[in-house]
């Protein structure tokens, strides 16, 4: 089943990155690891990405620990 939702990265480390969850049905999703599909666009860039990635244990602190990806690829620009 598919759900969308927005939201902001909060942190952007060498091995993960860290969403942070603000919506009441989202942290319910997230309660267990599933695999996400992301798109995102940098600030100040004119594509956005998208990669998939398997979430990494429950929201702590309403921040979702999702692995980063080589599989990048560019689905829209600008």
């Amino acid at each position: 089943e598919k759900f969308d939702f927005q939201s902001i990265v909060q942190l952007n480390t060498p091995n993960f990155i860290f969403v942070k969850i603000e919506n009441p049905l989202a942290k319910e999703i997230f309660k267990k690891n599933i695999i996400v599909t992301v798109n995102f666009r940098p600030l100040r860039q004119k594509m956005v990405y998208q990669f998939e990635s398997e979430t990494q244990g429950p929201i702590s602190k309403d921040l979702l620990r999702l692995n980063h990806s080589n599989d990048i690829k560019i689905i829209e620009e600008f």
